[in-house]
């Protein structure tokens, strides 16, 4: 997975390893010149295995990797400079679902909310969205109130977008492709609607 800095000049990628080839999955960052190729900048471990996403915080300032092994999500601070530091914190989820994919947690993607003040976890093999509030300054994640907003069973979260007015959350679902459309209203989500992303 890849992605870029808001100001073009860095590009995040995550290797996405297993057990048998390393003790953990990476991220790195490349710089991303006007002319010729991207030069390696720098590289943290993410903790766990098989990093299948990374996301910048609008500030430019944050990334967080998440680990589809182990249910790991790590946060990590970027310099001006697009250079990766060291994780500021990293977090073990624990969950399970009724799908034979859904033996264990399993972080797909993380997804910024309210400016950047709050994440939003999509777990495959816990069959949720992780819910938490997010501290710019240092760089730690905390649990709201609702913290855990469940999926339809089987579902597998993969991906999912924020409406611009923040109020709907729309979560694409792997397992039994489907689109869920949930809403918010102040600390409380629910789910509205679900369509199938297959044709009859």
């Amino acid at each position: 997975y890849l992605a870029f800095s808001p100001d073009g000049k860095t590009l995040f990628a995550v290797s996405e390893l297993s057990p048998g080839f390393d003790t953990t999955g990476y991220v790195y960052s490349y710089a991303i010149a006007e002319e010729g190729p991207a030069v390696l900048r720098s590289r943290q471990p993410t903790y766990s295995h098989a990093p299948c996403h990374v996301r910048i915080h609008p500030s430019g300032e944050w990334i967080l990797v998440s680990n589809y092994v182990g249910g790991v999500v790590a946060v990590y601070p970027v310099d001006e400079d697009g250079l990766i530091e060291a994780a500021t914190q990293v977090l073990t989820h624990e969950g399970t679902g009724i799908h034979s994919r859904q033996e264990s947690s399993h972080p797909h993607a993380t997804t910024f909310a309210k400016n950047g003040s709050q994440v939003l976890v999509t777990d495959l093999g816990a069959n949720v969205i992780w819910w938490y509030d997010f501290d710019k300054t240092i760089g730690r994640l905390t649990q709201t109130g609702q913290y855990r907003v469940e999926l339809p069973p089987a579902s597998g979260p993969r991906h999912m977008v924020v409406h611009p007015n923040g109020e709907y959350w729309y979560v694409l679902n792997e397992l039994s492709n489907t689109l869920a459309t949930f809403q918010r209203k102040g600390g409380e989500v629910s789910l509205v609607d679900t369509v199938a992303t297959l044709p009859a």
